[in-house]
């Protein structure tokens, strides 16, 4: 037998491409030693019902392994998080308090010593994989490469955004300056993890900066985001040129007659952003505040939202703008995937939580989005497709695989939608091969061979 070669027989199988059975199993092969491009990965040959699986010709000499209580997926991508922000863990917020409160909370307690934004990164990198995460479109923080480090020496893929603040001419100059740097230093044949451009926002980024951004993406060929949108203190600025911000801008020394020339004309965020949207495809996160005409714009963009439902409920956005318009974005052509923001919006009460994009997906189960294929495609296929990564290794399709996970399905409810299965399931673990280097998740070594997925090691 081939100690690389698997085969996964579970109570379920699905991914975002069509494939969909219960009971399900996965034939799969992971390399000899860890793969640079996809670390966790695999390559599939088969996937889907136990006998058709079992009937390809190299079943016969996988080993075998059992997962009666489980549903086999593609490993998980989210496509926006701040896991330099791990370190400060989740913290209870009243929407009541105000956006601009929580920034304040935010500037007070983030790590600035290098080594210690990577600890706080690779904490987040622990919480991610013990969540069945495989990758990431993470936030660096402010002109940071200490993230992009840390990244790069974990088995996850993707993104690693930096930062970039300016709203005043001095200070995006010096920002563009230390992008510079950073990208001359990058490694020319990286893997694993890109470099990526992220000015911050509309209240801290100027038009200038946001085009100079774009302008470099294309140039240097590098992904691009932005927070847009997110909340009513941004609105307020933007259309304006007051509010709390205005007076957070002013107490840190960062605003002047041309910055607040640059506010108040009545627009809305996404109208503020017009030109540098129209320049490059940007990864947009949140878009919780959207008007009709904002919908129309976009779609005349190769835009694509990272959406952060918990985020967005714990902030209180639903109430300040009413249900978020992802729908919408999806009826007009935009490409919708799902993310987490930080750690410090999550549930808090429960020490360290898993910084899992599938909690946000249930999220939306729950709150009575149907389309189960959707949801699963939100945190697999469309988050690599945001983050510039092939689709199809996120999927069960036989050829390469970024990685395996699994989610305990409810009790009783086997021979189910698979798809529901995982959405009202719970304790999703990587899948790995005998030779990972990563230790969360279930190792698939030949002493398991036959073991339940339901055992000691899986219930951890």
């Amino acid at each position: 037998m081939n100690p690389n070669l698997v085969f996964l027989e579970a109570s379920g199988v699905v991914d975002a491409s069509g494939v969909a059975s219960s009971p399900g199993a996965v034939l799969a092969e992971f390399p000899a030693s860890p793969d640079a491009e996809r670390p966790l990965g695999c390559s599939i040959l088969a996937a889907g019902d136990p006998q058709s699986v079992g009937a390809h010709e190299a079943a016969r000499r996988a080993m075998r392994f059992s997962f009666e209580k489980e549903v086999i997926h593609p490993g998980l991508v989210n496509a926006h998080t701040h896991l330099d922000l791990t370190h400060i863990g989740p913290r209870d917020h009243d929407p009541g308090d105000g956006f601009v409160s929580w920034v304040r909370m935010i500037l007070r307690e983030r790590a600035r010593e290098e080594e210690a934004i990577k600890t706080s990164v690779r904490l987040g990198v622990e919480r991610s994989l013990a969540a069945g995460v495989v990758a990431v479109g993470d936030i660096a923080g402010v002109g940071q490469r200490a993230p992009l480090d840390a990244l790069r020496e974990s088995p996850l893929i993707g993104v690693s955004f930096i930062e970039l603040f300016g709203l005043l001419e001095e200070t995006a100059m010096s920002a563009l300056e230390n992008l510079a740097t950073i990208i001359a230093e990058r490694p020319r044949h990286a893997r694993g993890v890109r470099l990526g451009v992220q000015p911050h926002a509309p209240y801290s980024a100027s038009i200038h900066l946001y085009l100079a951004c774009a302008h470099e993406a294309k140039r240097s060929g590098l992904p691009l985001s932005t927070h847009l949108a997110e909340s009513p203190e941004e609105h307020e600025l933007v259309e304006t040129a007051s509010g709390d911000f205005q007076t957070f801008l002013a107490s840190m020394g960062v605003w002047s007659d041309d910055v607040a020339g640059s506010f108040g004309h009545g627009r809305t965020p996404v109208e503020h952003l017009r030109e540098p949207l129209q320049q490059g495809g940007f990864l947009l996160a949140h878009l919780n505040d959207l008007a009709s005409a904002d919908i129309e714009a976009l779609a005349r963009t190769s835009s694509a939202l990272a959406y952060c439902p918990r985020s967005s409920h714990y902030f209180g956005n639903d109430t300040s703008f009413g249900p978020h318009r992802y729908r919408e974005l999806l009826d007009v052509g935009l490409n919708v995937c799902l993310g987490t923001d930080s750690i410090v919006n999550l549930r808090s009460g429960e020490g360290m939580p898993p910084i899992s994009p599938l909690d946000d997906a249930r999220f939306l189960f729950d709150s009575g989005e149907v389309d189960t294929d959707l949801l699963i495609g939100m945190v697999t296929t469309r988050g690599a497709l945001a983050l510039g990564l092939p689709d199809e290794w996120f999927t069960l399709q036989p050829g390469p695989c970024a990685g395996l996970a699994v989610t305990r399905a409810p009790a009783g409810s086997a021979g189910q939608d698979p798809a529901v299965r995982v959405l009202s399931g719970t304790h999703t673990r990587l899948l790995l091969g005998g030779n990972s280097r990563c230790e969360a998740g279930i190792v698939l070594h030949p002493a398991q061979q036959g073991q339940n997925g339901s055992g000691s090691r899986f219930a951890q």
